[in-house]
């Protein structure tokens, strides 16, 4: 059976949200769960089960029934989990079935925000774009991965002390495959539903990875802009499915497809380009013959009567 260690960042917070966490780790079955905590200071575990920070004064950690405090060796798993959060009754399951090539899993998080309508809210994750994620953290703070990757990506004691943009850019550099799961993996009393956004982690990350970038941080958004810097001008393929439909567009009809072909030659400073249009069958014959009339051999069209799904 799979080993899990859960790791949680406590610097300035309160005991209540320690105990919020710590008995929601407790109550994932029977048997003693393991807790890695990182304070301000450095801690040393008493002979009481508490700790004492550099100051030597307690820190808000306190011992916990069925739960050893401190590293453990031999997990094959690592849960990080913010404190004040509840790990959810199913969490780990996940884990626990992955196929051998699943390093990292995410899921979904309830946010436990009090409404009018009493009615909770969800923040439901899309799956796994690197990307996506240099761009701001959708993953979050609630993280599974393999002990392994987490030795590869920095170590546990990094890993925990650092924030959540640069945690998961660590560690989803370090996997093989990362799993994201449509379930709630953690619920919070967090009412901020924005994705954090943290340009050093990313300037490093790219550097890691040896990706000639500027990075620059909108916050207006907020998010992360990388911007790479291009050694030559390779061929861009541009992939329009569509069934070739009109809207009026400023008085006149317009088929859709055709008006972004033509703004995209007019306007963009990349010419690089070629199109490949996705044609469904209702496609009419003369919005054919407009787009081979304004991309000439820059166009391919490809036949396609199978169902389709702009989602998937």
């Amino acid at each position: 059976m799979a080993q899990f260690l859960f790791a949680t960042q406590i610097v300035g917070v309160s005991t209540e949200a320690i105990g919020v966490t710590a008995a929601s780790i407790r109550r994932l079955g029977l048997g003693t769960k393991h807790w890695y905590v990182k304070s301000p200071a450095e801690q040393t575990a008493t002979a009481t089960g508490r700790t004492e920070s550099a100051t030597g004064a307690s820190s808000p950690l306190v011992s916990y029934r069925r739960i050893a405090v401190g590293d453990h060796s031999n997990a094959e798993w690592v849960v990080f989990v913010p404190a004040g959060d509840k790990v959810a009754p199913e969490a780990l399951r996940a884990a626990r079935q992955a196929d051998r090539e699943v390093d990292v899993i995410y899921g979904d998080t309830r946010h436990e925000v009090k409404h009018a309508d009493k009615l909770p809210t969800f923040q439901r994750r899309p799956s796994f774009s690197p990307e996506r994620l240099r761009s701001h953290d959708y993953i979050g703070g609630f993280i599974i991965a393999r002990r392994r990757v987490v030795d590869a990506a920095g170590g546990l004691e990094l890993l925990t002390a650092t924030d959540s943009h640069d945690r998961n850019l660590r560690l989803c550099e370090r996997a093989r495959t990362v799993l994201r799961v449509a379930e709630i993996l953690n619920f919070t009393p967090s009412n901020n539903f924005l994705p954090s956004a943290n340009p050093r982690a990313v300037q490093a990350h790219v550097e890691r990875l040896g990706i000639a970038a500027d990075v620059e941080f909108d916050d207006t958004t907020p998010c992360v802009r990388v911007r790479r810097r291009l050694s030559n001008r390779p061929l861009i393929s541009v992939v329009i499915p569509t069934r070739g439909s009109s809207a009026d567009l400023r008085g006149t009809s317009t088929p859709l497809v055709v008006n972004t072909v033509r703004t995209l030659l007019e306007q963009s400073t990349y010419g690089e380009l070629e199109f490949v249009v996705v044609a469904d069958t209702p496609t009419p014959p003369e919005v054919r013959s407009e787009l081979a009339r304004i991309a000439g051999h820059r166009l391919t069209i490809v036949d396609y009567d199978q169902a389709f799904n702009f989602a998937v």
